[in-house]
């Protein structure tokens, strides 16, 4: 019980770091609309997939609607390709770790939909930043698991395999490797907003 409140602990806090940077920027003055879809729609996921552990598709599915109705509207077929594009480069992102049995169906059509907000290009990196988040966010579930478990050698195994690794699909493969399932929501939200920061990576 005292280690399942630990995992539950470390959920809590890492969705509620996610939460609390969404609503920052919700609450901005002048904020990109595609910026407040995107906030909103990580508010509410962050929150439903650190609880439940799920991201309901009626999330995914009305972003995706929403994205691909913006562009259009704004940019006409132009933008709808576009919008289409970076949903289908969001879904093959992630298609491997799933495969890899490294996150849920939720987290592909999640990334996938953002995809459709931001285009190809943006999702690439985006991709990139929540691939590297997320390895880190493994490593340190898997740290506090071991630690909680009394053992302490796993998780310099773990560390070695995704410095080691240099890519970002093996960064995404950590978490199935070491067995450390988590919500993986609020990954994606931090990659999404360290984009916005930041920039490209490459």
């Amino acid at each position: 019980m005292e280690r399942l409140g630990m995992h539950k602990l470390q959920h809590c806090l890492t969705g509620f770091a996610a939460a609390s940077l969404s609503l920052f920027f919700i609450g901005r003055e002048g904020i990109d609309l595609s910026i407040l879809f995107a906030s909103v729609f990580f508010l509410v996921v962050c929150v439903t997939d650190t609880v439940f552990a799920r991201i309901p598709n009626l999330f995914s599915y009305t972003l995706a609607l929403l994205a691909l109705g913006y562009h259009a509207l704004g940019s006409g077929l132009p933008g709808l390709n576009m919008a289409l594009a970076g949903l289908l480069t969001g879904l093959g992102m992630f298609l491997l770790p799933f495969l890899l049995g490294g996150m849920g169906a939720g987290d592909v059509k999640a990334l996938a939909a953002l995809g459709a907000l931001v285009g190809p290009g943006a999702i690439f990196q985006i991709f990139l930043y929540t691939a590297f988040l997320g390895g880190a966010m493994a490593i340190v579930h898997s740290l506090c698991k071991e630690i909680s478990m009394g053992k302490s050698r796993p998780w310099r195994q773990a560390v070695t395999a995704a410095v080691g690794s240099g890519d970002s699909e093996g960064s995404l493969a950590l978490a199935s490797q070491a067995k450390v399932k988590f919500p993986f929501a609020p990954a994606i939200a931090f990659g999404y907003y360290a984009y916005l920061g930041w920039g490209a990576i490459i």
